[in-house]
């Protein structure tokens, strides 16, 4: 999830900077107004989002100095909860089939732990244990 203060946690920018990028990036239909990234936004589009969004010049300054941490930090909202629990086990073409295809992850010392089954099976009745 996006908001100012994910982008605190990753980059530099003053509080008025953060607050202008997820309002920018709202308005050009990136974000939604509860946090959500466009899981396939891509890069180019966010740069273009917060390029043209207007700002008073000395914002625009910050957010021209700062522009490429901003989208790192925005390309990593699409799954920053995982990276908190995952770090830099996966690459970021990983974390995006993940959440893609809503598969839950864990840790478990250095082993990664995947549930690809989200439903009950080789169940004979339900209410019956899986025999696994």
């Amino acid at each position: 999830r996006l908001d100012a203060p994910l982008l605190a946690k990753h980059t530099t920018c003053s509080a008025v900077l953060r607050e202008a990028v997820c309002a920018a990036l709202v308005t050009a239909g990136l974000l939604s107004t509860t946090g959500i990234l466009d899981l396939e936004a891509a890069t180019e589009r966010l740069r273009a989002a917060l390029a043209g969004a207007a700002l008073p010049v000395g914002l625009a300054e910050e957010r021209d100095a700062k522009l490429e941490e901003i989208v790192a930090t925005v390309r990593l909202s699409r799954y920053s909860n995982l990276h908190s629990l995952l770090r830099d086990h996966l690459q970021e073409e990983e974390y995006l089939q993940i959440v893609r295809n809503k598969i839950l992850v864990d840790i478990q010392g250095s082993d990664i732990l995947y549930q690809i089954f989200t439903a009950n099976i080789l169940q004979r009745r339900p209410g019956d244990e899986a025999p696994f």
